[in-house]
């Protein structure tokens, strides 16, 4: 046991793979049903001491595996098959089993082990775990097992061609964990297709996943960038990664998240997405500790077709929506907004602690569209930079488009911009905003080079003591959402780190310090000081 005045928080973060959500369950009692049963599936021609696997097996161990997980079209006979017989009438998967890939196997379309279709339920508080042992796996040493489309087009396979939840909201209460999606092919004229789809279903995740190297036609002028990696209505995608650099073009295709419809219960959250035109595009009632970096043009556009992409594009929120800790940098130059936040139906969005900088040629709207039952946006302590580094005019930094719809509030913000007229249209509520040229900002040390862009260095910067103390609004938007409340009291955390050699992410980019109880706040997105110090005074004493 741990005894000490100071309180220690525990955490369990899907960052730490495989494992996470079993030791969750433990450690918290609500976990695994006492009738679960944990399934491997191995495809690896030395699984099952060196003969290969079956179908046949039980697959209750790692010598008894399955090669094929149960909704794969390949799995046809044996225990696999009892689970899903790929009509939706079998016996189904119980809450609380976990369904384990063997780490470095390769499921291939052209084998017909893809699209598969997952349509087993667990339960509030005793979800199906589909992932991974990460003390199990082919070679050396662990990598994600792979879903390989073979360059297959996706467009001939529907929506979820590696990966599909089944629709009606038949398969609920799900994680997904820690796999690759690779080898697609987009080559669409009409619809949205992609690798992963959640359909209709609710309170599924996908975490820890990696997508990368897929390829589409030249524009010849009919094609459109129908081409979506994650699709569905709503879910938590948290801990993934969807870079691009190895894909066609270095990345001119595709949008990493795409929701619509209903925005219920969606949580984006600690991803990191590069080299894409397209990052969040559709309805998301909460984004947070993201990254979204080096965004590309899309091919549609080079080839000389009408089109722009998104680095985020929240389109409705028929519930409070909180934006906050993400990053936005080296948004398209060309053609590309950072972010468009439409509030309709009269609710409050609360964008904070956002970090934006050498972005497209426009910047951040805000209510755009929506004059006739426009919500109330409240955008404070965001740090921004109106358009490229190098630069390059932006349309303006925030604002509301039309005078009608005038309903948003920006404060406690930091602007930089080297562009003539004002940084913010003159619609809506503004106060302890600052607003610097980029010269003036780089002479008192904020600079797009710095480690955290656009950071204070010293005391006596004039964002530092220059924000309104807005205690009393983190304590209303804690009411509504308590993470998003304690994120509203710090500073920002930066959103993630990328290791591009494994390809994982780590949360937090930075320590956030905490924003003062009393007395003024910093403006922009950043509090000067130095970082919380650790907890002392523990001591440990053992039974």
């Amino acid at each position: 046991m741990v005894s000490s005045k100071a309180s220690i928080k525990i955490e369990f973060r899907s960052g730490i793979r495989g494992m996470a959500f079993l030791l969750m369950a433990l450690v918290m009692g609500f976990g695994i049903a006492a009738s679960a049963t944990t399934y491997y599936i191995d495809n690896s021609a030395a699984g099952c001491g060196g003969s290969g696997c079956s179908d046949k097996n039980n697959g209750t161990s790692k010598t008894t595996a399955w090669v094929h997980a149960p909704g794969m079209p390949s799995c046809t006979s044996g225990g696999c098959y009892t689970i899903d017989n790929n009509s939706g009438n079998a016996g189904h998967a119980k809450p609380g089993d976990q369904f384990i890939l063997r780490g470095g196997d390769v499921w291939h379309e052209s084998n017909n082990d893809l699209p598969w279709t997952w349509r087993s339920a667990g339960s509030s508080g005793n979800t199906i775990y589909v992932g991974v042992d990460e003390t199990w796996y082919v070679g050396s040493s662990w990598t994600r097992p792979v879903l390989n489309e073979d360059g297959t087009d996706i467009s001939t396979l529907g929506q979820g061609a590696l990966f599909k939840f089944g629709g009606g909201g038949q398969a609920p209460y799900n994680v997904v964990d820690n796999i690759e999606f690779i080898n697609f092919y987009s080559c669409a004229s009409t619809g949205m297709y992609g690798p992963f789809e959640f359909n209709d279903t609710l309170h599924n995740t996908l975490s820890n996943a990696y997508f990368h190297g897929w390829t589409h036609c030249p524009y010849t002028g009919t094609q459109t960038d129908g081409c979506v990696l994650v699709g569905g209505t709503s879910a938590t995608v948290e801990y993934t990664v969807f870079d691009a650099t190895d894909s066609t073009g270095g990345g001119d295709s595709c949008y990493a998240v795409g929701f619509s419809g209903s925005d219920n219960g969606s949580e984006i959250a600690y991803n990191y997405i590069t080299h894409m035109p397209n990052g969040f595009v559709g309805s998301f009632p909460n984004v947070h500790d993201n990254v979204i970096a080096y965004t590309s043009t899309d091919f549609v556009t080079l080839g000389g077709g009408s089109y722009h992409g998104n680095a985020f594009e929240n389109n409705v929120c028929n519930s409070p929506c909180f934006i906050y800790n993400n990053v936005g940098l080296f948004v398209s130059p060309t053609y590309g907004y950072v972010s468009w936040w439409d509030s309709p139906k009269g609710n409050y969005d609360y964008i904070f602690n956002n970090v934006i900088a050498n972005s497209g040629p426009f910047s951040t709207v805000t209510g755009d569209g929506h004059a006739a039952n426009g919500g109330f946006v409240i955008y404070f302590n965001n740090t921004e930079e109106c358009g490229a580094d190098n630069g390059q005019p932006s349309y303006f930094c925030a604002g509301d488009t039309d005078p009608s719809d005038a309903h948003s509030t920006f404060e406690n913000s930091h602007f930089i911009s080297s562009y003539a007229p004002p940084p913010l249209t003159s619609y809506g509520t503004q106060s302890n905003n600052i607003t610097q040229t980029k010269s003036v900002a780089n002479g008192q040390g904020y600079s797009y080079s710095q480690s955290y862009v656009f950071s204070p260095t010293a005391s006596n910067n004039s964002t530092v003591g220059a924000g309104l103390n807005l205690t009393s609004l983190c304590n209303s938007i804690a009411v509504l959402n308590a993470a998003a409340g304690t994120a509203c009291q710090e500073d920002t955390t930066y959103g993630v780190t990328y290791n591009a050699t494994n390809h994982t992410v780590s949360w937090p980019a930075r320590t956030p310090i905490g924003r003062p109880t009393n007395g003024a706040w910093d403006a922009g997105a950043y509090e000067y000081g130095d970082p919380p110090n650790p907890p002392s005074g523990l001591t440990a004493v053992v039974d």
